[in-house]
């Protein structure tokens, strides 16, 4: 299955004019990302996209059945039909690391889960595994079908949702530049003056720290 990048200026323009106080740099870049979010799927999606090939993609199409937190979600991949228990599949964002949710929550952890509760609900979606750990937890990229933001996690940086957190041998690059102009535009958790990385706040914890909590 191929997956067709469109660029679609009109709709980047239709963004750009939402917010007039953009200056010309946030103006160029927003297009760019934004373009790179926009992705159609052929009308034939089947279930699940094998390949014996490791170099090729694997693409899982189904549904969203629970998110636990703004980069988790678990994941019925069926399309028509419902999923018992051994069908389901828990898997983390790739390149996002959105703040923690637990019983220190971390500055808009909860919005960041009901922000991507909002996005996938009743959504046809479609996981491509960019990689896994050595739990074989799978870590992917998610896109919606015939959805504005189809490239979710690229959507959910440029809304501040979360940090970019990509290999440094990833040529993602534009995952860098959504939380940029998030930050530069103070969305989402970039509204705290100086909001704690999900990793240093893991440490924190795993020493024992207690480091400040806040609330949406």
């Amino acid at each position: 299955m191929n997956l067709l990048h469109r660029f679609n200026l009109f709709n980047n323009m239709k963004l750009i004019n939402r917010n007039e106080s953009l200056s010309l740099s946030g103006c160029l870049l927003l297009m760019f990302l934004t373009s790179m979010s926009v992705i159609q799927f052929g009308p034939f999606l089947q279930a699940e996209t094998e390949t014996n090939d490791e170099s090729e993609v694997k693409l899982l199409v189904g549904k969203v059945t629970t998110v636990f937190d703004g980069d988790t979600l678990q994941f019925c991949p069926k399309v028509d039909e419902e999923c018992v228990d051994d069908d389901l599949i828990e898997v983390d964002l790739w390149g996002v690391d959105a703040p923690e949710l637990d019983l220190k929550k971390q500055f808009h952890a909860e919005e960041a889960k009901q922000y991507l509760e909002s996005q996938v609900s009743d959504e046809t979606v479609v996981l491509e595994v960019v990689s896994k750990d050595e739990t074989n937890r799978q870590f992917v990229k998610v896109f919606i079908v015939n959805h504005p933001h189809s490239n979710l996690n690229l959507h959910l940086l440029l809304e501040g949702k979360g940090w970019a957190n990509v290999p440094e041998e990833s040529d993602s690059k534009e995952y860098e530049l959504a939380e940029e102009f998030a930050r530069d535009q103070r969305k989402g958790l970039w509204r705290e003056v100086e909001p704690i990385e999900p990793w240093v706040w893991r440490e924190q914890q795993a020493e024992g720290e207690k480091p400040e909590t806040f609330g949406d």
